[in-house]
C-alpha cells in the first residue's frame, strides 16, 4: 500500500512540473562512449552534433569519417570559436587509437563543453570494420 501511494505521489509531482519535450530530450544523455553504430544512426537522422575528428591534418587528408571537423588536439584554443555553436550540444571526439580525443576531452571539458563523447575504437576500429571512409 506505501509503494502504490509513493507511486501516485510521484506522478502528482511529476505531471504537476511543466516541463517540455524539448527540456525531455536534452535531459536524455548519451553515453560517454559511442559505438559506431550509434554514430551511423546519429547521422541518418541528421541530429545535431559535431563529429571532431582531433588528428593531424594529414591524417585527416589520407581519410576520415565522413562529416567530420578536423581540429588537432592541440589547436583547439585557437579553434575555439569553431566550437562555440556546441557548447551544450554534442561532441563526438575521435583520433587514430584514442590518446589525443582523450587529450581533446579533457581540454574541452575545461572549456566548458558538457556534452563529449568518444567513439570507442577511434579511427583504427573504424577502419576494422571497413565503415566508410571520405578523403
Amino acid at each position: 500500500m506505501r509503494r502504490f501511494l509513493l507511486v501516485i505521489s510521484l506522478i502528482k509531482v511529476l505531471s504537476a512540473c511543466s516541463v517540455s519535450d524539448k527540456q525531455i530530450a536534452s535531459a536524455v544523455q548519451l553515453p560517454a562512449d559511442i559505438e559506431q553504430q550509434q554514430l551511423l544512426v546519429m547521422q541518418q537522422q541528421k541530429q545535431d552534433f559535431l563529429l571532431l575528428d582531433v588528428r593531424s591534418k594529414e591524417e585527416f587528408d589520407q581519410g576520415h569519417i565522413p562529416g567530420a571537423v578536423n581540429i588537432e588536439h592541440d589547436q583547439l584554443n585557437e579553434n575555439i570559436a569553431t566550437l562555440m555553436p556546441y557548447t551544450d550540444k554534442p561532441i563526438v571526439v575521435y583520433c587514430r587509437s584514442g590518446r589525443r580525443a582523450g587529450k581533446a576531452i579533457d581540454k574541452l571539458t575545461e572549456l566548458g563543453f558538457n556534452q563529449l563523447h568518444h567513439l570507442e575504437g577511434d579511427m583504427q576500429g573504424w577502419q576494422q570494420a571497413k565503415q566508410k571512409i571520405s578523403n
